[in-house]
């Protein structure tokens, strides 16, 4: 049994002891990435969801219920993603939310499919969590579509870009996306002058550094995460290469402040608007609420997608007087063309999303 097994088995006793009468307490559950690589993320999705629940008790018949969410770090390991949320189905914990990983997800489809466990809002983006007669899914973020439609609409038409080069990650997902990018270049008659693609587990750009250098492109469109996007940046700027324009999608949301000194003009696309300069209702609650549990916290898309997606569920209890799991599946199931203090939402039937059909370009 490894530490970070025995660290979090020790916090789901803490939080199940604290929350020991039914009435007072909701029990919800995370697995995903705490530590390594991909713990940043973890952290932020854990700290947006809390934040909501934290700030807004649910109200049944008067009474206040405050809903809890226990974490658990898998590391980034399907295998474990299984045995934490087998683990803490165990002790009595059927509502999970925000877990991480289309795998991990996947891992426990059975349980989804037999109505045993309720997921809410995985950070996963596998077409089986799409489906429409998963009735126990609430899918939000990883839909990819809108947020390259909106990129190829803004470089080609708004800002009449051309020689567009498309740099993206190995994995299926990545390259299904790469392919609807191109597609919807080419509709624009603006065919990418190249697409190159890395491998996520060595993140060896050499072969893409060269061809990229060898075309060399005004645009490139970055379908990876954080640290690839950076990675090519800065390899491009070591060869001299400084016209490019940058872009990418959701996950190289941290690509602006990293590269802040280097100077180089990258946007990406979001589910959600800008977590620090919108005006609408909601993006306020965030910032007072984050700052409020979690000082140190900046606030990021990642972290204030997922406070949006802890007061969906808060709101859904609260509509509903009911806190079970078919309760709150029938009114998040319900919000169609909603207005949730300022952000748009509508439930499509047909792949289970809430939100992320409209998106925001960000810098």
């Amino acid at each position: 049994m490894t530490l970070r097994y025995i660290n979090s088995l020790f916090w789901l006793f803490c939080s199940l002891s604290l929350g020991a009468t039914p009435k007072k307490h909701l029990q919800f559950g995370f697995s995903g990435s705490l530590s390594g690589h991909f713990g940043s993320y973890g952290t932020m999705i854990c700290r947006g969801i809390q934040a909501a629940f934290k700030s807004h008790p649910c109200t049944l018949q008067g009474e206040k219920i405050h809903a809890q969410l226990t974490c658990f770090d898998d590391y980034g390991d399907a295998a474990a993603t299984k045995k934490n949320i087998l683990t803490m189905h165990k002790t009595g914990i059927n509502y999970f939310i925000g877990v991480m990983g289309s795998r991990g997800v996947l891992s426990v489809l059975p349980l989804i499919e037999k109505q045993a466990i309720s997921m809410f809002f995985p950070w996963g983006t596998d077409s089986k969590l799409q489906n429409p007669k998963l009735k126990n899914i609430i899918n939000g973020l990883g839909l990819m579509n809108p947020q390259i439609d909106h990129l190829v609409d803004t470089i080609v038409e708004k800002k009449k870009l051309d020689n567009i080069a498309i740099f993206h990650a190995d994995d299926n997902f990545s390259t299904a996306a790469a392919t609807h990018c191109v597609e919807q270049l080419t509709k624009y008659n603006s065919a990418p002058l190249l697409v190159t693609r890395y491998n996520r587990y060595t993140l060896d750009l050499t072969k893409s550094l060269t061809a990229l250098c060898n075309s060399p492109p005004r645009v490139i469109i970055c379908i990876s995460s954080n640290m690839p996007a950076v990675k090519i940046i800065n390899l491009l700027f070591r060869k001299g290469f400084y016209g490019c324009s940058f872009y990418g999608i959701d996950s190289t949301f941290l690509v602006p402040s990293i590269l802040a000194t280097k100077g180089a003009p990258f946007s990406y696309s979001s589910t959600v608007p800008h977590p620090l300069q919108s005006s609408i209702a909601l993006a306020k609650a965030y910032r007072h609420d984050l700052a409020r549990f979690y000082p140190d916290e900046t606030p990021s898309i990642l972290s204030f997608a997922y406070y949006i997606c802890g007061r969906l569920i808060i709101d859904a209890i609260n509509n509903q007087q009911n806190a079970n799991p078919e309760a709150i599946l029938k009114a998040l199931e319900s919000m169609k063309d909603y207005d949730f203090y300022g952000f748009p939402i509508n439930f499509n039937a047909k792949n289970r999303y809430l939100f992320g059909h409209q998106t925001w370009l960000l810098e």
